[in-house]
């Protein structure tokens, strides 16, 4: 009875410590409308990370540019190359995430130059 109690102690114990941080995942979502490359980020909760800069690398992770989103967490960005696109989204204390939109999404009118 006693190991019974101790066990679903720890248990609880544990999913307690632990769940605030699954509660927080940040996640990113990017996709090419038309000629221009939309995404927005967000969190697990149903929340957004508002005004957060979403860094643009291109091939070779160099860094190409920077947008922000707005309060939906939305953002969006004008590519000049067909090339690979990753969007990097940081809201600090481990919220991290990356999206890359790949070539072959990309309009086949955009230079590869």
């Amino acid at each position: 009875m006693l190991q019974r109690l101790l066990l679903a102690a720890s248990v609880g114990a544990f999913l307690a410590v632990s769940a605030p941080a699954f509660a927080h995942v940040l996640k990113i979502f990017a996709e090419v409308k038309g000629s221009t490359i939309v995404g927005q980020g967000y969190f697990s909760s149903g929340t957004y990370p508002v005004h957060l800069p979403v860094e643009v690398f291109g091939p070779g992770r160099q860094k190409i540019g920077q947008v922000t989103t707005d309060e939906q967490g939305r953002f969006s960005f004008q590519p000049t190359k067909r090339q690979n696109y990753t969007f990097v989204i940081d809201a600090g204390e481990g919220h991290h995430a990356e999206w890359t939109v790949e070539t072959d999404e990309l309009p086949a009118s955009l230079s590869a130059r």
